[in-house]
């Protein structure tokens, strides 16, 4: 499960990623106004305006010369540079090659081109194209998940897990016997992610669990599936019918509440024995200095609670040391 949410977050990443790129390489085109698709929009070429040249003196009124022709002063057309042209039109040709692929219908791109101010009909191939690569990394991640689930499913090992806390259980003996004969053939022992397997030959058998604190055959879990264990073993007699198979089923086993409890009453003490002393030397001199400096009444009452388990921790040292 932990794996599957990393999954869905990075490809929510790589998303935004990919948004943010399009977004950035769209430039906003407010001045032109939106044309719908389909149409063509045709401009009036700008009639060429004439100018005298610079740095040339004016010809004589009297000078019988023909007069030279006027040069026309045509401003350059801004021109783009060859990186920008070329990744702009390698975009536009992929989302021309896929259109056929993932085709957005035209009502969708008509409302886009006309309420969106930086789509215009010139880049809303651009658009399209980022759409079809958000789509695939969807594709890419529903694939990549399948084939993690198919993966686990036909894994060489068996998991023995905490049917409570759905935990792993490590250092578990696992035994394998025949069914026939009751007689042990392999035992094995689990490693910390709780894996164990079987290479056995065709026949009958059955397996049991050993871990201390842990009763096996599981009482709480009773179906075939239990989330992502899947596949599980309850006891009963496995037939196997090919040659060198593993015999790896998932199994339940159900903690005692006694080893529960002591755990946790034993972490507990653990915890109030390394945090008392210093949350206690702490919170003196936070109520020590609010004594003297705010002089509250309620200051002093904590101080003097403070001093009663001060005296507390000196006479139980004192007396352990006797």
């Amino acid at each position: 499960m932990k794996k599957i949410i990393i999954g869905f977050v990075t490809i929510l990443i790589v998303n935004f990623v990919f948004i943010s790129v399009a977004f950035a390489q769209i430039e906003p085109n407010n001045s032109q106004s939106p044309q719908p698709i389909g149409t063509n929009s045709i401009q009036p070429s700008p009639s060429p305006s004439f100018s005298q040249p610079t740095g040339t003196s004016p010809l004589p009124s009297n000078s019988n010369s023909p007069l030279p022709q006027q040069s026309q002063n045509v401003s350059p057309s801004p021109s783009k540079s060859p990186v920008s042209s070329d990744s702009d039109s390698l975009v536009v040709n992929i989302a021309k090659k896929i259109n056929a692929i993932l085709v957005i219908p035209e009502d969708i791109l008509v409302f886009l081109v006309s309420n969106i101010s930086f789509i215009t009909e010139k880049n809303v191939l651009v658009v399209q194209f980022y759409f079809y690569m958000i789509f695939m990394l969807f594709l890419v991640g529903t694939i990549a998940f399948e084939i993690y689930n198919w993966i686990k499913k036909i894994k060489p090992w068996g998991t023995i897990y905490d049917s409570k806390s759905k935990q792993p259980v490590g250092l578990a003996t696992v035994r394998l016997f025949s069914a026939e004969e009751k007689k042990l053939l392999q035992t094995v022992v689990t490693d910390q992610e709780g894996r164990y397997n079987f290479l056995v030959q065709p026949g009958n058998y059955y397996i049991e669990v050993i871990k201390e604190g842990f009763h096996f055959p599981s009482r709480i879990i009773t179906s075939d599936n239990d989330g992502q264990y899947t596949n599980l073993y309850k006891g009963e007699n496995i037939s196997i019918n090919k040659e060198n198979a593993f015999l790896s089923s998932n199994i339940a086993v159900d903690s005692s509440k006694e080893v529960v409890a002591k755990k946790f009453s034993l972490s507990f003490i653990m915890i109030v024995n390394y945090l008392r002393l210093p949350l206690l030397v702490v919170t003196t001199i936070i109520a020590l200095v609010f004594l003297f400096v705010l002089q509250a009444t309620s200051a002093l009452i904590i101080v003097i609670v403070l001093a009663v388990f001060w005296f507390s921790e000196i006479y139980y040292a004192l007396k352990g040391h006797k």
